[in-house]
């Protein structure tokens, strides 16, 4: 008995031995070339082929890598999404005739045995879960190879392997709601954002001017309002759809709408730049140009809540029990005659100046930097 199992552990390390022997290294040729063509699949799109793969270039309207492929020379064509512009899959073209049995010989050293072969059309089939690749090589066609993994995993993968050695840092970004100025560091190759820096915003205001954009200070008043009993407001963004984009005239402007009341209207808030004109809706992101917000306030019922929103989005700085104690002295000194430089004054604090006017039916909120 013991003798049988001794010859069977033999037999069990002679395959082991033998398998280790024909698994392909990775310096061996048919490995460096299924790489090669994995690299091409992950890329993505043929923008990055052509900027990162040794031997593309375009030849009419389509991209093509001069490869070899099972000792095999030819070129990879590459076949793209008509939506989307990625790469589906690649087809191996080759340039003259070979040997078919040697080809298949060379990919089962590395990937094993072919999963199927098809008689009719002479076409083997690989499908490797480890290199999450479907290889089917044709002995007429071609060999077509199509990635069973999302690219921009992949390309993560690599990196990381690799390192990020491409890499960019963006442009400083406002998260308004969380007060933070926020950088990021960004790999050109895989599109991940490895490293951030952040800064917290104290204040809205840089050089007299305000350095939120329109559209930053309509969210925030809306989500501010929310912190009020029973209110919440939405501001809908309107301009003039037949003018163009790009013109200055084509200025925007929120409708402030009373979400918790069939979103009526009860106000309209707009804003000016440093020489008076209005924003337009091109710079509705915008930051720094800023220097007036105009609030309209058709009802007077509303005038606080208006009022308290406004002041927790333009200062963020502020508690919410000072926020009252600041609405409470503008609402005290509403302008309710005629206006004229001595009583159009309003309240300062944390350096922006709030004035409340009346004129007819309408109540009217501006706000600036305090002038210094």
């Amino acid at each position: 008995m013991k003798r049988i199992i001794t010859i069977l552990m033999l037999i069990i390390i002679i395959l082991s031995m033998n398998a280790c022997a024909n698994k392909a290294s990775p310096n061996d040729p048919i490995v460096q070339e299924i790489s090669f063509a994995k690299n091409i699949l992950i890329e993505g799109t043929k923008e990055r082929v052509l900027e990162r793969i040794k031997g593309a270039k375009e030849n009419n309207e389509k991209v093509v890598v001069e490869a070899t492929l099972a000792g095999v020379e030819g070129y990879y064509d590459l076949c793209l999404d008509n939506e989307t512009a990625e790469i589906e899959w690649i087809i191996f073209r080759y340039n003259s005739d070979f040997d078919v049995q040697k080809a298949v010989k060379n990919i089962n050293g590395y990937l094993g045995k072919y999963d199927e072969y098809d008689s009719e059309f002479e076409c083997y089939t690989w499908d490797n879960e480890e290199l999450e690749l479907n290889i089917s090589l044709y002995a007429e066609k071609g060999t077509w190879i199509y990635p069973n993994f999302e690219y921009k995993d992949a390309l993560y993968e690599r990196c990381l392997v690799n390192g990020h050695k491409n890499t960019k840092w963006s442009a400083w970004d406002t998260d308004y709601n969380n007060l933070v100025m926020v950088k990021e560091k960004l790999c050109l190759d895989c599109e991940q954002i490895i490293d951030k820096e952040t800064v917290d915003v104290t204040d809205f205001i840089e050089n007299d001017i305000f350095t939120i954009h329109a559209a930053g200070f309509a969210d925030r008043f809306d989500k501010q309002s929310a912190r009020l009993n029973g209110i919440e407001y939405y501001s809908e963004s309107e301009y003039k759809n037949n003018d163009s984009f790009y013109d200055e005239d084509n200025t925007v402007f929120y409708r402030i709408q009373d979400k918790k009341n069939n979103y009526n209207e009860i106000g309209i808030c707009s804003f000016n730049k440093t020489k008076g004109k209005l924003v337009a809706r091109m710079d509705e992101y915008e930051e720094n140009i800023i220097s007036c917000i105009n609030i309209l306030i058709s009802d007077y019922s509303e005038v606080t809540a208006v009022i308290y929103s406004s002041i927790l989005a333009i200062d963020p700085n502020i508690e919410y029990s000072e926020a009252a104690d600041v609405g409470q002295k503008i609402v005290d000194n509403i302008i309710l005659g005629e206006i004229d430089e001595s009583n159009f004054k309003g309240i300062d604090y944390n350096n922006i100046n709030y004035v409340l006017y009346r004129d007819h039916e309408y109540y009217y909120l501006i706000i600036k930097p305090t002038e210094k």
